[in-house]
């Protein structure tokens, strides 16, 4: 059976995507170039932030992850009822109200 070019695009792309896998502790990813990404904070983690201009807690339901080769940015999606494109980027997240208005 010979390789057609189309074949050989589907396998070469095939190889380019990027998977991330979760590890043991739970908050550290790992994707097809061996890159490590860690999170502050995990899925279930309650956080604060600045919403309306007002102090906001949230439980996280959802982490998104954005590489490429000069930066990292992570987002936390917030718990409801109805999937939400509502989220925050890690770094406007905090562990406490204290920490959140200490970094104000």
């Amino acid at each position: 059976m010979r390789n057609t070019r189309a074949s050989q695009e589907a396998v070469t792309a095939k190889k380019l995507r990027p998977t991330i896998h979760r590890n043991a502790d739970g908050n550290t990813f790992l994707n097809s170039n061996n890159m490590d990404i860690t999170t502050k904070f995990n899925v279930g983690d309650k956080l604060w932030t600045i919403k309306d201009c007002k102090a906001y807690e949230f439980e996280i339901d959802r982490i998104s992850i954005y590489a490429n080769k000069t930066n990292t940015d992570v987002y936390y999606y917030p718990k409801c009822d109805v999937m939400s494109s509502e989220s925050y980027k890690e770094d406007n997240c905090y562990s406490s109200k204290e920490e959140l208005i200490k970094a104000l």
